[in-house]
């Protein structure tokens, strides 16, 4: 991120003005998701799963938190996933679009649901889709 760029969602950012906050490096991390390679320590640790709904930033991401809550009893309650149904829709959805994605996630929770979202998360990596 460049110097001086808001502490607010991408996702409440145009496309337009979350490039314009990014330098070189991360443009190109953001794009290669190389940037999500730390979480995976939270992984070994258990804090996280490899799939499941992505967590919220803790210092800016109430709204999503709390509009998965009117979608599904309890959504919040999963671990929180490396990638998830959401993501494998695309990157910058509204955060209502996004809980409701979420809410689909954790209303049908399974493997043949986790492998789809794998396999997918796996595609759009290689294809760069979604940056």
């Amino acid at each position: 991120m460049k110097v001086g760029a808001p502490e607010i969602p991408p996702s409440n950012l145009t496309k337009e003005q979350q490039r314009a906050m990014l330098t070189g490096i991360g443009t190109f991390l953001r794009k290669t998701s190389i940037d999500e390679l730390p979480q995976i320590f939270n992984i070994f640790v258990g804090q996280m799963s490899v799939i499941g709904p992505r967590p919220a930033a803790a210092r800016n991401e109430d709204d999503i938190v709390n509009e998965r809550d009117k979608y599904f009893p309890n959504p919040n309650s999963l671990r929180p996933g490396l990638s998830g149904y959401a993501q494998t829709h695309g990157r910058n959805h509204e955060v209502k679009q996004k809980a409701k994605l979420d809410a689909h996630y954790a209303k049908n929770v399974s493997l043949g649901l986790d492998a789809k979202i794998f396999f997918l998360t796996i595609r759009k990596l290689f294809l760069f889709e979604g940056s």
